[in-house]
């Protein structure tokens, strides 16, 4: 089946321009080429409820590889848990730290409650292993983590993961594969313990009118958005490109309104931010179509921000645009910058990383390598001067994503882990820990040839010792093999 309508986006500005015209004797240039097509997995064996799937499954699940090689190596001395880029997962891995450090997120996932007969096996159920990955995150003693179980569960082939994909396009895809999931069946979507309802956290409101200034009439729309995506325009700051999205188009001379009665009058259109949600998501629109070369482009042009934005300022926000006469009921409350998503690279491709603040510091997650990073760093993520050459801009790491919270993350401990899961990955460990104990005393054992004679018997024989023996150990040890004889 086709891929499922993208979930509501922000609606272009009232003074958004028209699309390009190609200059004369040159056509249009291809659409972008379509994500990978939502299909639904094979039935299983057990009766489950059908499913959308994040990829085309190209071919039986079974025949996946589902060996994860285990992890033996220390955690980052930050504490926190790494991923694995399984080839060209690094936007995949950026998305999924910066939504489970988000504790409004956490809780939602993890309240779901995994049931065979509506999701299927657990190796099919996209859900089930998203929990278990953020639980993993949260407790597991690995270095860093493979995400094999998870695009599996979404239909990927190996030779998906060597697909990079547009990580804000993913993220629609993500909250849109959940959202027509808990539609199939009304009387399941309304149990919050089936289903995570993700939408809802990111889902804003924006208002859009047309008003007549002669007779005063308006008409007016409002729509929902889960992110919003801002030109450059030389806007120098979110702020600036904020306003310019709402700025209001004055209809006069040819652009009058023609009314029902058919009369041309004078008029205004324009929208404005109706509601915000709890985590805002601002797109940083860097990848256009140039037409002079033909060809894509990133813009690396800065495009600053704040690491917080005060009350005053959402005030501002949810001013813009709008009518004189319309009260503001939203909450003034403050965001806090909680994940920047980077890219680094050109048109045709790069490398993500994301920079995610918590406890108040910031870290920098860049697949299985974290470390911490000064604010300085995450903000100089802006975008170049003009003055900055080509390659230097190719190389310079840019703010794609922002990603502002009401609530700031504090840590590991302040959501629960499902018990369920809580069992497994405390055996997990278990296994962990004793692996690393065996490979710590293969490391560690060494071979002694003695030769010599002893109460008249000749010795010649190979004693297995340890390099972490004491000479008295040693003495013990060597002792009890010849006196074995």
């Amino acid at each position: 089946p086709p891929a499922p309508p993208a979930p509501p986006a922000a609606p272009p500005p009232p003074n958004a321009p028209l699309p390009p015209v190609p200059p004369p004797g040159q056509t249009l240039p291809p659409p972008p080429p379509p994500l990978v097509g939502l299909k639904p997995p094979a039935p299983p064996s057990a009766p489950a409820k059908p499913s959308t799937r994040l990829g085309g499954l190209k071919g039986s699940l079974a025949t996946h590889d589902r060996s994860i090689a285990l992890d033996k190596q220390e955690k980052s001395s930050t504490g926190f848990t790494g991923l694995q880029n399984l080839g060209a997962t690094c936007y995949l891995n950026s998305l999924l730290q910066a939504l489970f450090f988000l504790p409004e997120i956490r809780r939602r996932v993890y309240r779901f409650q995994y049931d065979q007969t509506l999701h299927g096996a657990e190796e099919r159920s996209y859900l089930f292993q998203l929990q278990a990955l953020f639980a993993n995150l949260q407790m597991s003693d690995q270095a860093a983590l493979s995400t094999k179980s998870l695009t599996n569960s979404f239909g990927w082939t190996s030779s998906d993961t060597f697909e990079q994909q547009d990580v804000q396009e993913f993220f629609h895809v993500l909250l849109n594969t959940i959202e027509e999931d808990e539609k199939l069946d009304p009387n399941l979507s309304s149990r919050d313990d089936v289903w995570i309802n993700l939408s809802d956290v990111f889902q804003g409101e924006v208002a859009s009118f047309v008003q007549c200034v002669e007779i005063g009439y308006e008409s007016r729309s409002n729509a929902k958005f889960v992110d919003i995506s801002l030109n450059f325009n030389g806007n120098s700051n979110i702020f600036d490109a904020l306003r310019q999205y709402h700025e209001t188009v004055e209809l006069s001379g040819e652009n009058r309104l023609k009314c029902e009665d058919g009369v041309l009058r004078d008029g205004k259109k324009g929208s404005f931010f109706y509601h915000l949600p709890q985590v805002l998501l601002l797109h940083l629109q860097r990848f256009v179509w140039d037409w002079e070369t033909d060809s894509r482009v990133k813009l690396c042009d800065k495009m600053e921000f704040p690491a917080r934005i005060s009350p005053e300022q959402v005030e501002t926000i949810l001013k813009a645009g709008r009518p004189d006469d319309d009260v503001l009921t939203t909450e003034l409350s403050e965001y806090f910058l909680h994940a920047v998503l980077v890219h680094i690279g050109g048109a045709q491709g790069g490398h993500y990383l994301s920079y995610i603040r918590v406890d108040e510091r910031w870290y920098e997650f860049n697949d299985a390598d974290i470390k911490e990073v000064a604010e300085e760093v995450v903000l100089n993520t802006c975008g170049c001067d003009e003055s900055v050459g080509a390659v230097k801009r190719m190389k310079a790491g840019t703010a794609y994503m922002l990603v502002y919270s009401r609530e700031a993350a504090k840590g590991l401990r302040d959501v629960k882990v499902p018990e369920m899961m809580k069992e497994r990955i405390d055996l997990a460990n278990r296994k962990l820990r004793e692996a690393r104990l065996a490979d710590e005393e293969k490391k560690n054992v060494v071979f002694c040839t003695l030769r010599g004679k002893v109460r008249d018997l000749d010795i010649d024989r190979k004693v297995q010792l340890s390099k972490k023996m004491t000479v008295r150990s040693m003495s013990a040890t060597i002792a009890q093999d010849i006196l074995s004889d």
